[in-house]
């Protein structure tokens, strides 16, 4: 299991410093198991989950999700290369 919050305590941290301004939204790359900050952070966050053979998680009311299967990910339409 991930804690998440450390993350969500970084980018607060730059912001109250103003070392980042204007933050429109985090992505964040994840299984989705962890825990989560309990309020809802001033910009808007995407947790990118991969479905796997596992049930998916419960996110957070406040988060945005969007779940990419193996076929999604592989699929040469979305590659940089």
């Amino acid at each position: 299991r991930t804690d998440f919050r450390p993350v969500f305590a970084h980018v607060e941290e730059l912001i109250r410093k103003k070392e980042l301004t204007n933050l429109q939204g985090l992505i964040y790359f994840t299984d989705g198991e962890g825990t989560f900050p309990e309020r809802k952070p001033p910009y808007d966050t995407a947790f990118i989950l991969h479905r796997g053979d596992y049930a998916l998680p419960e996110l957070p009311g406040w988060a945005m999700s969007l779940t990419l299967t193996e076929e999604d990910i592989l699929d040469k339409r979305f590659s940089a290369y």
